[in-house]
């Protein structure tokens, strides 16, 4: 959970400005969408590679086991830290698979929880607002079944100096990118992490919630929650923020050959970016 204290509030600050500017390039590019285009896709892939592909299916999921020492883990958990959307990468392997325990089942028990992770899953800049206490249920089992599973990524220097710090390293980085690159500052980064509030919010709306059953979403597992898949949505995304494909994600894990789709029209490109990856960043 966050506390509210003048790094949490500067972090809020500069998510903020990411929300702002990401926002005012997207609707740039929406608006002259035949000329700008690219910037899109681009800003898609780079938000998906990051937050959906490293953060959610590879860390959070553990799809491999990964070298904490390797070049490419410092690159990608860098760019998730500075992204300020799904949170430190610690925290959010550490809470991730809680939301799947409690995932929309509908039962008041777990009410606090669903508010908590709705507000969280929204990725609002607002982050030090979700503070009010959920029901997580046996949460010192949990937190210790935690604690022994991603023991490697807590205890990593990198991680630690690279979330301690990401309210200046955030400046320092946008600095960097606005003298060197304004353009990849601006269309990439910022747009990208609006793209990233867009894509959680389709997997959250009708993904999760009521409205799941709205402009065609379906099921393909009988799962214990009321997730569901929706293709509109998942095609905004160019068909690879796959975790819009809700219902999949819940009821089968994602992999490398089929990334987060289950049928042939649920084809997912993202899986092409975890292969990528795996080489570069797999501990052998």
């Amino acid at each position: 959970m966050w506390t509210i204290d003048a790094k949490s509030i500067t972090i809020t600050i500069l998510a903020s400005v990411a929300w702002w500017f990401g926002f005012q390039e997207l609707w740039s590019v929406l608006t002259n969408f035949s000329q700008q285009w690219f910037w899109f896709l681009l800003a898609t892939i780079y938000t998906t590679a990051v937050n959906d592909v490293f953060a959610h299916a590879i860390m959070a999921h553990r799809l491999f086991r990964v070298n904490h020492d390797s070049v490419l883990y410092k690159i990608m958990s860098f760019l998730f830290v500075m992204d300020h959307g799904w949170g430190p990468l610690t925290g959010f392997c550490k809470v991730h698979r809680r939301h799947h325990t409690h995932a929309d089942q509908g039962r008041k028990d777990v009410a606090n929880w669903r508010n908590h992770w709705y507000g969280m899953a929204m990725s609002t800049p607002l982050n030090f607002l979700y503070q009010s206490k959920a029901d997580w249920g046996n949460l010192d089992t949990y937190m210790d079944r935690q604690d022994r599973t991603y023991r490697e990524l807590f205890d990593d220097t990198w991680t630690f100096f690279i979330e301690e710090y990401s309210h200046v390293l955030t400046i320092v980085f946008w600095t960097v990118l606005y003298l060197v690159a304004p353009v990849l500052l601006f269309k990439i980064v910022f747009m990208g992490r609006a793209l990233l509030s867009v894509y959680t919010m389709f997997s959250t709306v009708f993904g999760h919630c009521g409205h799941a059953r709205w402009l065609g979403s379906y099921r393909n597992f009988a799962t214990r929650d009321h997730s569901h898949n929706n293709l509109i949505m998942y095609y905004a995304s160019c068909m690879m923020f796959s975790v819009i494909l809700q219902n999949n994600h819940h009821g089968t894990p994602y992999s490398l050959e089929k990334g987060g789709g289950v049928r042939w029209y649920e084809y997912d490109f993202s899986k092409w970016i975890a292969r990528a990856m795996k080489p570069l960043m797999e501990k052998k």
